[in-house]
C-alpha cells in the first residue's frame, strides 16, 4: 500500500492531470487517497496555471481540510516535513485512521473564490455468510461469501485466535495468526465468494507452533475474515467526484469481521473447540 501511495503521488500524468486552467479563479488539482490501513494520510496539492507560458505559483496560504460527514470530524492538514525533490506541488498529511463513512476535502486559500472540493466514500463493511463444507479430511473446504464488495477485493485473508495443546513447560496463551488469501475467489450475486482451505490453515498454524502437522490439534476460540476493498473511483473514472479542480481521490477500507465457524468441517480439518 505504501508502493502504491507513493506512485500515487509522484507521478503527475497517471492522473490525467491538465496542468492549464482557463479559469480566472484559483484552481487546484489533487490527487491522493485515504487508508484505513495507515495512521497517516497524505495528498499532493498542485496550483493550475492558466497557460504554459504563466509563471509557476507557490502554495503559500493553500490550505487542506477534510470532514468526515458522519460525525463531523473536521481536520486541517500540513505540509509534510518531507517533500520529494522530483514532484509538482506539495504533499500535505494528517495523522488519523478513516472510518466507514464519506469524506471530504477541501483545498484553496482564505481568499478562493471556489475552492477544490473532493469527496470519496469509504466501502460498507461487508456481510459474512457461510456456506456448506465440501471435501472431507485433509481436502475440506468452506465456501465463504462477502456481501457488498462489487469490485476484487485488494486482498482477502483470515484472522484465526487459536490456543496450542498444553505441553509441560510450554505456553498455551491464544494467539492471533492471520492468513493470507490474496485475490482468491470470484464474484457471486451481491459479493464476492472465496474457499476457505480448513485443513491446510490448520497446518500453516501448527508450523509456526512447532508442533507436529499430523498428530497435534490447536483448539480454535474465534476467526474472522480481513477484507481490504477499494471504493468505486478505483475502477470506475465517472465515480471520481472532485469540483473546481481535477486529480484523483479515492479510499481503501480495510474489515475484520468475525464469524462463526461451523464445528463439523473444522473437526474434519482436525481442530479442536473449547468445552
Amino acid at each position: 500500500m505504501l508502493l502504491l501511495l507513493a506512485a500515487l503521488l509522484g507521478s503527475g500524468c497517471s492522473t490525467g492531470i491538465d496542468p492549464f486552467s482557463e479559469s480566472a479563479n484559483e484552481r487546484f488539482a489533487l490527487t491522493g487517497f485515504l487508508t484505513m490501513l495507515e495512521d497517516v494520510q497524505r495528498v499532493r496539492v498542485e496550483q493550475l496555471r492558466r497557460t504554459v507560458e504563466s509563471p509557476e505559483v507557490g502554495l503559500e496560504g493553500v490550505r487542506v481540510i477534510s470532514v468526515h460527514e458522519e460525525s463531523g470530524d473536521r481536520r486541517v492538514w500540513e505540509p509534510a516535513a518531507d517533500q520529494p525533490d522530483d514532484i509538482q506541488g506539495l504533499i500535505y498529511e494528517s495523522h488519523f485512521r478513516p472510518v466507514e463513512g464519506t469524506y471530504r476535502l477541501e483545498v484553496g486559500r482564505e481568499t478562493t473564490v471556489d475552492p477544490l472540493i473532493a469527496r470519496t466514500t469509504l466501502p460498507d463493511i461487508p456481510d459474512v455468510l457461510v456456506g456448506s463444507a465440501v471435501g472431507v479430511g485433509v481436502g475440506v473446504q468452506l465456501p465463504l461469501r462477502l456481501l457488498g464488495p462489487r469490485d476484487t477485493p485488494i486482498e482477502l485473508g483470515l484472522r484465526y485466535t487459536v490456543r496450542p495443546p498444553m505441553r509441560p513447560g510450554a505456553s498455551a496463551e491464544e494467539r492471533e495468526i492471520d492468513i493470507r488469501y490474496g485475490q482468491a475467489g470470484s464474484p457471486v450475486t451481491g459479493g464476492w465468494e472465496f474457499l476457505v482451505f480448513v485443513r491446510n490453515d490448520h497446518r500453516i498454524m501448527l508450523r509456526q507452533f512447532g508442533l507436529d502437522t499430523v498428530s497435534d490439534s490447536l483448539t480454535l476460540v474465534a476467526v474472522s475474515v480481513i477484507a481490504d476493498l477499494a471504493s468505486d473511483e478505483w475502477t470506475d473514472p465517472e465515480a471520481v467526484d472532485i469540483r473546481n479542480g481535477e486529480g484523483f481521490f479515492a479510499s481503501v477500507a480495510r474489515y475484520i469481521v468475525p464469524w462463526n465457524p461451523p464445528r463439523a468441517p473444522f473437526e474434519e480439518g482436525g481442530y479442536k473447540f473449547l468445552p
